[in-house]
């Protein structure tokens, strides 16, 4: 992260070099499809101590804040183990794909978030990180599956201060 940082920063900072007279960039994409295949979460040694150690703070704090008005994946998924406010993942959202799910958006949303931040502090623009969309939901509209609505929701929170 520290590295994708430092870089990034670099690189806005020539881009404002360049562009800050003129502004044609509009926007910059910080990071593309973040997401994991072949399984529901990061399983290495650091993963799976972070995984064990308790929700965020941070994130159990917005949880219970905003309880009435989460969307009702994420509401439903904190719901299955009675809306604990502390415990590690497991204790929090329950076992499963799911709440693999909210643990991997919520790590990479803050890791997304860290580095969009080092970059607009060298040239303040909009920026965005588009998401990987279940490829079964197209063409044929169907839902998106709820785990996947669970790591948007949880993506969100933790992005939402880059924007300003």
């Amino acid at each position: 992260m520290e590295a994708d940082s430092k870089a990034f920063s670099a690189l806005m900072k020539h881009i404002r070099e360049v562009d800050a007279g003129n502004h044609t960039v509009l926007m910059m994409q910080v990071e593309n499809e973040v997401g994991i295949l072949g399984d529901s979460r990061d399983r290495s040694e650091i993963a799976n101590a972070a995984f064990a150690a308790p929700v965020p703070k941070e994130l159990m704090d917005y949880l219970v804040k905003n309880k009435e008005k989460l969307v009702p994946e994420l509401k439903a998924l904190w719901g299955k183990n009675g809306f604990q406010t502390s415990g590690n993942w497991e204790n929090v959202f329950g076992r499963g794909e799911q709440c693999d799910e909210a643990f991997m958006a919520w790590n990479y949303a803050r890791y997304v978030n860290a580095v969009t931040v080092a970059g607009k502090k060298e040239y303040p623009i909009p920026m965005y990180a588009n998401a990987w969309l279940d490829q079964e939901c197209w063409p044929n509209s169907r839902p998106v599956p709820e785990r996947r609505a669970v790591g948007a929701c949880v993506r969100y929170m933790a992005c939402r201060r880059s924007r300003r």
